[in-house]
């Protein structure tokens, strides 16, 4: 059975008040449209007399207590196991975010090598024949250090 540790707790302060306290009636005053609540009688108005609720046996008291203590310990753990959540969730969302910027950082150095050969290439077709051979495999070896690091 699953206890509201507020509601539990709230019951168990009511039963320990109410077993501290003589019995007492509530007056709820109705005049001009207002509605008032007090132990006096009510003055003027409409006047309804709520009688308290019985005070509650020792055994009720005790019960109450045991609920909730037990309630306590219940939402303790809850709040233990939601703080250790959390807890794995930040450490997820900085191993998320670290990958993130190391994959950003190899798409930029990636993008730079193969704009380098790229403009290899294009050295290459340009240059005056007795260099052009070695531009040529200067670029090949540009493209083949791109294909390896960045294609994969």
């Amino acid at each position: 059975m699953h206890h509201n540790p507020t509601l539990a707790s709230f019951l168990a302060s009511i039963f320990l008040s109410l077993a501290a306290a003589p019995v007492l009636a509530i007056n709820k005053c109705e005049a001009n449209g207002k509605i008032t609540y007090s132990e006096a009688p009510c003055s003027q108005g409409k006047a309804t007399v709520i009688a308290a609720p019985p005070t509650p046996s020792a055994a009720d008291v005790a019960a109450a207590k045991k609920v909730a203590a037990s309630d306590a310990l219940t939402l303790k753990k809850i709040e233990l196991e939601k703080a250790k959540e959390a807890k794995l969730a930040a450490r997820a969302d900085q191993a998320n975010a670290r990958q993130a910027a190391k994959n950003a950082k190899r798409a930029k150095a990636c993008a730079q090598l193969e704009q380098k050969w790229r403009w290899a290439e294009q050295d290459a077709a340009k240059a005056a024949q007795k260099n052009q051979e070695k531009l040529r495999e200067k670029a090949k070896r540009m493209g083949e250090k791109w294909a390896l690091e960045c294609k994969a």
